[in-house]
């Protein structure tokens, strides 16, 4: 957080709110297939987190 605070000026409220919302609700994620001759699994990941999602949720509808 520091490193990227350091960019902007200390008086910046915006841009401090943004900084510290995305570090405290985001998390980087990097994704490693060594399977070259195959298609990319990123597609296949991603369905299976949004289906594990879907099937957690319980809001209405």
């Amino acid at each position: 957080m520091e490193k990227w605070a350091r960019v902007y000026p200390d008086d910046d409220a915006v841009s401090r709110n943004v900084l510290t919302t995305i570090c405290n609700t985001y998390c980087l994620v990097n994704l490693v297939d060594n399977d070259y001759p195959n298609e990319t699994c990123l597609w296949s990941i991603l369905e299976q987190v949004i289906m594990l999602d879907s099937n957690q949720c319980t809001c209405e509808k």
